[in-house]
């Protein structure tokens, strides 16, 4: 048994070993199946799983020739909106007791002090209202952070625009403060994230993904569930769990909820350490005129950079990726044919001048 184990273990060491090299080889196609619409770090798990999905699909294949189809696999998604799952919402529960004097002295303690330090992210989260608070812990760059990346023209252009009015607008409406965070998820984050991200992942490579949990009748169901019954005592899918008692075991019930998230710290300070500024510092990048270069550099030398920082710089990444793939070369194709700039953002008149001055 010593010995078996001790195989496993050498063989899930070295399935780790070649899922980190497998992603960062894999980007091309991963950018090219979800189109980089997503700056999730959970597309890369999607990544990894790959290989497993096209072993699946060929078996697909080979068993149509026999007859048989296979419809693919079953997917848990919609389980955590519909029944209260996500860790957000016990922290939403937990960050909302506070009073409005507490709100207001947190908040001017919090732009009392001095950018950077530790704990002033948290206070000034704290401050704000109900369902901005909800939004704010789903945002990686507030406006702040934003003005310090970009040029001044871009971020001019960007300020203009909230991206999250629907779901303000969503948030302020009646009903239990639990119901209206479910209601963003299952109108947003679910369709336009995670269904969306499976889906394309999984037809790449022949597969059928079913969602059972989203079935209308079972979302009609949930619905009716009164909210004190998915979220109590710090414990989320109450309901769901105390239904599935003695079905499954008290382990798997009790379980603590793990995300599908990547080791990017270990990548960017591992096989991927070089790719961030290969990237966003590249003459590509420089050129485009997006970004800020100064404030770029100082955040990928900011001897403070961890696991705090690796995600939004993974969103950078993606972003970047996302513009060689879908903006470089458009400002020159409509300038070609208009000959007039004036209806460009900022971002791209100089590059569309440049083009007509060629």
């Amino acid at each position: 048994e010593r010995i078996s184990e001790g195989r496993g273990h050498g063989r899930r060491q070295g399935n780790l070993r070649h899922q980190h090299q497998h992603a960062a080889s894999a980007c091309p196609d991963c950018r090219r199946e979800t189109q980089i619409d997503f700056g999730l770090a959970a597309a890369g798990d999607t990544v990894e799983k790959r290989d497993a999905e096209a072993a699946r699909g060929r078996q697909r294949e080979k068993t149509s020739k026999c007859g048989v189809l296979l419809l693919g696999q079953l997917s848990g998604d919609g389980g955590d909106e519909l029944f209260a799952g996500y860790d957000r919402y016990r922290s939403e529960d937990r960050d909302r007791r506070h009073g409005p004097l507490e709100r207001w002295a947190m908040g001017r303690l919090g732009r009392m002090m001095p950018r950077g330090m530790r704990g002033r992210n948290r206070l000034l989260h704290l401050s704000l209202p109900d369902g901005r608070r909800y939004l704010n812990r789903l945002t990686l760059y507030e406006r702040a952070e934003k003005r310090q990346i970009l040029r001044p023209d871009v971020f001019d252009e960007v300020a203009r625009h909230d991206p999250w009015f629907r779901e303000a607008e969503r948030l302020s409406r009646g009903g239990h403060w639990l119901s209206r965070l479910q209601d963003v998820d299952l109108t947003s984050y679910l369709p336009l994230d995670i269904l969306t991200k499976v889906d394309r992942m999984s037809m790449a490579h022949s597969l059928e993904a079913r969602v059972p949990l989203l079935d209308h009748k079972v979302v009609e169901f949930a619905a009716r569930i009164p909210p004190e019954l998915l979220l109590r005592g710090g414990r989320s899918k109450h309901i769901l769990k105390r239904a599935m008692t003695g079905l499954l075991p008290e382990s798997v019930l009790e379980k603590p909820k793990r995300g599908f998230a990547i080791p990017l710290g270990r990548w960017f300070r591992g096989p991927l350490r070089d790719l961030p500024r290969d990237l966003l510092l590249s003459e590509r990048s420089r050129r485009r005129g997006i970004f800020d270069t100064a404030a770029i550099e100082r955040l990928l030398a900011d001897p403070r950079r961890g696991r705090d920082l690796d995600l939004p710089v993974w969103t950078l990444l993606s972003f970047e990726l996302w513009c060689r793939a879908f903006l470089d070369g458009r400002p020159a194709a409509v300038a070609s044919n208009h000959g007039d700039v004036r209806h460009l953002a900022p971002m791209e008149r100089n590059e569309a001048r440049r083009a007509l001055t060629a």
